[in-house]
């Protein structure tokens, strides 16, 4: 598990589209590859992330994003509302 800071740029695309509810083969068609990479790539993801479920890895890059957002501080507090 190499966590948030092990995947791969085309893995941290493939968690966007799944953020936004996007399936497989809608992924696929997004970033011009096939539903299986798409598959592997969900996979590997999955494994980095340490998570058990799509919907795990999802919760897990979407807080990982808010923490690291330039809108936010270190604590992962949004600066928009400080």
């Amino acid at each position: 598990m190499g966590g948030v800071r092990g995947l791969s740029p085309q893995q941290r695309r493939v968690l966007d589209l799944m953020t936004t509810g996007y399936t497989n083969k809608e992924i696929a068609k997004e970033l011009g590859i096939s539903s299986r990479t798409v598959e592997v790539h969900r996979a590997l993801a999955l494994r980095c992330l340490g998570a058990r479920t799509s919907f795990e890895a999802v919760v897990i890059w979407d807080r990982a994003k808010r923490v690291t957002s330039p809108l936010s501080d270190e604590g992962g507090r949004d600066l928009r509302h400080a």
